[in-house]
C-alpha cells in the first residue's frame, strides 16, 4: 500500500496519551528533583502554547541478569528500589514540586504529567535475546514495578538501538501495551482510569521501514518520539554543519520531519519530535577528546552557540504539521537538564576504540529556552502546510508539488478500498505492493472491465492537474489505465510498478471524478499504489 497525503484528517490518538510539549531531565543518582524550580520559572515565563506539561526524569534502566532464563522477583529495573538512579524518589520530588506544591497553593493549577526514563541496551538486558514469552513476562515485571507509583502517568522506554524487527522487542512492547491498558498490575486503578502510556524513541526511517510493526507495539497506549537530533550518516562526534548542503543540518532536519509525519499521519501513528536545545553527538557548541571534528570553517553554528541547531529543528516542525494533525502529540526539548551530582563528564561517550570525547552544551543554555519560551512548537502551533511524501510520490512529484489528494480520500488503498467506489475484480491487496502494507488489485476477465472510481471535489475550477499512480501489470503483464471518468489518460503494461501520469482538466465547479481501470479480454492480476493529483 502507498501512504496518502496525511494531515487535517489524521485521527485524534488514544485518550490516554497527553498532547504535552516534554523536557527530557536526567538528575543521576546524587539528586532528586534538581530541575524543578527551573522547570517552573520556564513556565512562568512561557507562552500559553509554549509550556513544558510533562517531564521525561530519569528513573531506571532496563536489567536482565538471567540471560534470558527464568525472570526472578528482582529482575526488571531498579526503578523501585534505592540502590541505583534514586527513579521513584525522583518521581517523587518532581511530583511534589511541580503538582502538589502549585496546587495547594492554587487549586486550578496546570498538572505536568510524569514520564520517567527506563533505559537500556543488549549489555544491560537483552531484549532483543529473549523469547516471546519471556519477552512478555519482563514487560509484566516492569509495569508491576512501575505502575505501583501513582505519581508515574507514563513510561518513556529508551532501549537503544530500537529494532521492530526484533521479535523481542516486538513482544514486549506489545505486552507494555497491554499491561498499561489493564488493571492486572495496577497499571488502570482510581487515579488512572484510563491506564498508563508510554513513548519510544527512534528515528522517523523507523516508520518508513516498519510503520506497521511499530503501530502494533505501541496499540493504543504508546507513541512515537522522533530524533531531529544525530541526524545524518557522520561518525559519532563528528559536527552537523547549519549550511545549505543535502548533508548539512537544515535539509536533514526537514527531511526528517517530513518523513516522519508522512507515515505517522498515514499509519495513524501518535508521534512528537524531540529536538536539539542541548549538545549530541552530532548538533554541539563544543566537543573535547577524540573524535572531535567540527563543521567546516563558516559552516558550524555562530555566535548564537546551541540556538542555530534549535531554531532548525523548530522551523522545519512549524513548516510542515499543520494544526490540525492531531496525532502530534508536542515537541520534546532534548536536554532541559543532565547528570548532575554525577561524577563524570557531561554527555561522554565512549567508543569501541576506546577513545572518548566531550560535546557541550550539556544542558540547554538560558537563551535557548527563553527562545522556545515564545516558539516551542505545542499540537497547538501555528502549524504548516502538511508533509510531503519522502518517496517523492503520492505527496509530491518530482517538480514537488503538493498532492492535493489527502489521507481521507485515501489514495494508497490503505486497509480498504474505502472511499473508491469499485466493481467486481477490484480488492485491496497484500500480496504486491509499491510501499507500506496494501495496494489496489485489478482482475479483469473476457467478458469484466474492473475499475475504482473517485470524484474529488473543491479544486481549482477548470484547471489541469497531473493524476499520477504506480502501476504493475503483474506476473502476466495487463495494461492498467488511468482514467478521467471514463477516457484513458495513460497506461502501462509493464509486470514491475512504474510510475504513470497524466493530464485531467476538472470542471466549471472544481470537481473531476479520476479512475484506475483494467479492460476486458486480459487475463491476470495487475496493482495500483500511490496515487497523486497535482495541480500544472
Amino acid at each position: 500500500m502507498s501512504l496518502g497525503a496525511p494531515g487535517a484528517s489524521a485521527t485524534s490518538p488514544a485518550g490516554v496519551i497527553p498532547h504535552a510539549d516534554s523536557a527530557w531531565i536526567y538528575d543521576g543518582a546524587s539528586g532528586v528533583g534538581v530541575w524543578a524550580q527551573s522547570i517552573l520559572g520556564y513556565n512562568a515565563g512561557a507562552g500559553s502554547t509554549n509550556k513544558i506539561t510533562q517531564i521525561y526524569n530519569y528513573g531506571t534502566d532496563i536489567e536482565d541478569y538471567t540471560a534470558g532464563g527464568t525472570l526472578s522477583a528482582d529482575d526488571g529495573t531498579y526503578y523501585d528500589g534505592g540502590n541505583k538512579d534514586n527513579g521513584i524518589w525522583d518521581t517523587g520530588a518532581y511530583w511534589s514540586a511541580l503538582n502538589q506544591g502549585p496546587q495547594l497553593a492554587n487549586p486550578s493549577a496546570a498538572t505536568v504529567s510524569i514520564s520517567p526514563i527506563i533505559d537500556g541496551t543488549p549489555s544491560t538486558g537483552n531484549i532483543d535475546s529473549l523469547s516471546a514469552t519471556a519477552s512478555a513476562a519482563f514487560a509484566d515485571e516492569i509495569a508491576d514495578e512501575v505502575c505501583a507509583d501513582d505519581n508515574v502517568s507514563g513510561i518513556q522506554f529508551d532501549y537503544e538501538p530500537f529494532n521492530a524487527e526484533s521479535a523481542g522487542q516486538q513482544a514486549f512492547y506489545t505486552e507494555i501495551n497491554k499491561d498499561f491498558g489493564d488493571a492486572a498490575f495496577g497499571c488502570v486503578d482510581t487515579a488512572h482510569p484510563t491506564g498508563r502510556y508510554f513513548s519510544v524513541f527512534a528515528f522517523g526511517a523507523a516508520l518508513a521501514k516498519d510503520g506497521a510493526e511499530i503501530k502494533t507495539m505501541l496499540g493504543n497506549d504508546g507513541y512515537f518520539i522522533s530524533s531531529l537530533y544525530d541526524l545524518g550518516t557522520n561518525a559519532a562526534g563528528i559536527q552537523n554543519g547549519i549550511g545549505t548542503g543535502a548533508a548539512d543540518y537544515p535539509a536533514l532536519v526537514q527531511s526528517a520531519v517530513d518523513t516522519t509525519a508522512w507515515y505517522a499521519d498515514s499509519l495513524g501513528i501518535p508521534y512528537a519530535f524531540g529536538i536539539p536545545a542541548a549538545a549530541s553527538d552530532h548538533e554541539f557548541v563544543d566537543c573535547f577528546g577524540s573524535p572531535c571534528t567540527k563543521a567546516a570553517s563558516g559552516d558550524g553554528p555562530d555566535a548564537n552557540g546551541m540556538l542555530d541547531y534549535t531554531e532548525d529543528a523548530v522551523h522545519a516542525i512549524d513548516s510542515v504539521v499543520s494544526n490540525t494533525d492531531t496525532l502530534f502529540v508536542g515537541t520534546d526539548i532534548w536536554d532541559f537538564g543532565v547528570w548532575t551530582g554525577v561524577n563524570r563528564p557531561n554527555n561522554l561517550y565512549t567508543q569501541a576504540t576506546g577513545t572518548s570525547f566531550d560535546v557541550q552544551p550539556a544542558s540547554a543554555p538560558t537563551a535557548v529556552l527563553q527562545w522556545l519560551q515564545k516558539n516551542l512548537p505545542s499540537y497547538q502551533h501555528t502549524g504548516g502546510a502538511g508533509p510531503t511524501n519522502p518517496s517523492g510520490g503520492g505527496g509530491t512529484t518530482g517538480g514537488g508539488s503538493t498532492n492535493v489528494l489527502t489521507s481521507a480520500d485515501n489514495p494508497g488503498f490503505e486497509g480498504s478500498l474505502s472511499p473508491w467506489t469499485c466493481t467486481t475484480g477490484t480488492a485491496d491487496s497484500t500480496t504486491n505492493v509499491y510501499a507500506g502494507t496494501d495496494a489496489l488489485a485489478l482482475t479483469p476477465t473476457n467478458t469484466l472491465t474492473t475499475n475504482c472510481q473517485q470524484t474529488i471535489t473543491g479544486l481549482t475550477p477548470s484547471h489541469a492537474y497531473t493524476f499520477s499512480a504506480e502501476l504493475a501489470g503483474g506476473t502476466t503483464p495487463i495494461v492498467i489505465t488511468l482514467d478521467q471518468g471514463t477516457t484513458d489518460v495513460a497506461s502501462s503494461s509493464g509486470s514491475a510498478y512504474t510510475l504513470v501520469s497524466g493530464t485531467v482538466t476538472t470542471s466549471s465547479t472544481g470537481t473531476v471524478t479520476l479512475g484506475i481501470q483494467a479492460w476486458k479480454q486480459q487475463i491476470g492480476t495487475g496493482y495500483a499504489d500511490n496515487a497523486s493529483l497535482v495541480s500544472q
